[in-house]
């Protein structure tokens, strides 16, 4: 095994639930086909608060490290829906920023700290 290894075999398993998923899917209802989806507005907000947050992740994590700007990706992120409550979006995020530092702090010892001050 070498180091592409793990890459190619996750591949194969992607595609081979996507056919899974694609076997398994319901046929188009006719009602479906009525209602243009295409004609319905865009969604800004969603849009704006997502690139809103990958550009706060980059600030924050430079001058801030991990754990500040992985919370701030997914706090801010969260609050692109219409229907979120602010606390579900602070448990969300905490809960991403704990298991998001366990897995690539802790666990793959990436070379970003949880923490940086200036």
């Amino acid at each position: 095994m070498g180091p592409g290894f793990f890459p190619v075999a996750l591949g194969w398993i992607l595609i081979g639930l996507g056919i899974l998923i694609a076997l398994n899917a319901d046929p188009v209802a006719e009602e479906d086909l009525e209602h243009d989806i295409s004609r319905d507005p865009a969604d800004w907000r969603g849009w704006g608060m997502i690139i809103l947050g990958l550009i706060a992740f980059i600030i924050i994590g430079r001058w801030g490290g991990l754990a500040p700007a992985t919370f701030a990706l997914v706090l801010i992120s969260a609050m692109g829906e219409r229907d979120q409550k602010l606390v579900h979006a602070v448990a969300l995020a905490l809960g991403v920023t704990v298991v998001g530092a366990l897995i690539f702090s802790w666990g793959l010892q990436l070379q970003f700290p949880l923490f940086r001050w200036g």
